[in-house]
């Protein structure tokens, strides 16, 4: 086992948050400036070059153009020459594999044997290098103000979002989609001379597996993956469940009750935050949970949201809506005061409620192993059965709560044949 883990870096307002939202990653995505990135490509001739210094990455970087599409990726060769290739996509949407940290190499340190068995190929998500238009980013801080404030006329401001931002489009603009995230794996093979037949995927990594229904895999490793097949409304009520089992668990009474009281942006606030709560590591939930209220309630709504500066989200949350609406479909209509935590739930996919849900079928794969949890409030262990019930697959059961935890995959690996994978 290695020491030194490699686990996601999403965290309470002491971290850096996810893959995928907070300030950090925004002056990352600006160089600094006071908004998301707005510059544009410049000839054609240079954008492979380009792709990987307009945004600053930490790592190895490479880029392929298919057409007029870019794809950024990062390729750690394995240590004993070979063409297999494992796919590791450490789940989203709406993260920077190459911009926040060097997360492939970190990944890799942590599963030693597998790097040296295996070339790993990390993809990065489009919306890193697409340049956010005016319209959109006006659309997009109006959606937020107005779900925050005046929930009642969420779907509208929604609604606006989709045009003006261009989502849930085939192109996927934001996000990856299954009309070119097969195409740009297939041109990295012919490139770098790989084949791929590999895949681990953390979280929504199951729905880019689905992206690749043509293939076979020899093996492929999912960790608390998001239960590819679901409607919008079932996520939102199993959910809801869970994290009003965990704001009972782990919230003081009083502030637990406290959650429906207030302004309607106090609200707002509050279940967001008690949704974020969902995301922290184990080892600091008790500690924050215990300073609930006030600044930590607003700072861990601000990282769920994405907000940076003073009136900005970042765009990684059009990704976020650019993939999950097309997979889930439309989501149910909050109330027209925010009253529970299912509320926030609706609130927050607001934009998919004019989304035509595409069915994703999973591909082949000669061995699968599935890592769930119990308490885990953003991809619900029984949804996830249920969802891949029809799956020969190896279950292992992990009793951390946190999302983000990494907590038996080492023994997903090895339960499959895949020795030495840390």
């Amino acid at each position: 086992m290695a020491t030194n883990r490699w686990r996601h870096t999403r965290g309470d307002n002491d971290r850096v948050c996810r893959c995928l939202a907070c300030l950090l990653l925004a002056l990352l995505l600006t160089g600094g400036s006071t908004g998301p990135h707005k510059g544009q490509w410049g000839s054609s001739m240079h954008i492979r070059d380009d792709a990987c210094a307009i945004v600053a990455v930490r790592g190895t970087c490479k880029a392929i153009q298919v057409g007029t599409r870019i794809q950024r990726y990062s390729l750690l060769r394995a240590g004993n020459p070979t063409a297999e290739t494992a796919i590791i996509d450490l789940g989203g949407p709406g993260g920077s594999v190459l911009a926040q940290g060097d997360n492939a190499a970190r990944f890799r340190t942590a599963h030693p044997g597998l790097g040296d068995r295996f070339n790993l190929l990390f993809l990065e998500e489009p919306w890193v290098i697409n340049s956010v238009g005016d319209s959109c980013d006006a659309a997009l801080r109006t959606y937020y103000r107005t779900v925050r404030n005046r929930p009642e006329r969420g779907a509208s401001a929604g609604t606006r979002l989709v045009h003006d931002c261009d989502l849930g489009q085939a192109h996927g603009h934001w996000g990856f989609s299954p009309n070119f995230y097969p195409v740009f794996l297939t041109e990295i093979e012919r490139r770098e001379s790989l084949r791929v037949n590999a895949f681990a995927g953390f979280s929504f990594g199951s729905v880019r597996l689905s992206y690749l229904s043509g293939r076979s895999f020899d093996w492929v490793v999912l960790a608390r993956p998001f239960p590819v097949g679901v409607t919008g409304t079932a996520l939102v009520e199993a959910r809801s469940r869970l994290l009003n089992r965990l704001s009972i668990d782990v919230l003081p009474g009083r502030k637990a009750v406290g959650l429906s009281r207030g302004t309607a942006s106090s609200r707002f606030d509050s279940y967001s935050a008690l949704i974020e709560l969902g995301y922290l590591d184990d080892d600091r939930l008790t500690d924050v949970a215990a300073r609930f209220g006030g600044e930590v309630t607003h700072n861990l709504s601000h990282q769920l949201w994405q907000r940076y500066g003073q009136d900005s989200v970042s765009p990684g949350i059009l990704a976020i809506f650019d993939e999950t609406c097309q997979v889930l479909g439309p989501w149910p209509r909050p109330l027209k005061r925010m009253t529970s935590v299912a509320d926030a739930l609706a609130a927050w996919h607001l934009p998919c409620r004019p989304a035509r849900r595409q069915v994703p079928r999973l591909p082949h794969m000669a061995r699968f192993c599935v890592v769930t949890s119990p308490t885990d409030s953003v991809t619900p262990q029984n949804l996830v059965r249920q969802q891949f019930e029809d799956r020969k697959a190896v279950w292992v059961v992990s009793h951390r709560r946190s999302h983000h935890s990494m907590d038996r995959v080492d023994e997903c690996f090895e339960s499959i044949g895949v020795r030495g994978a840390s």
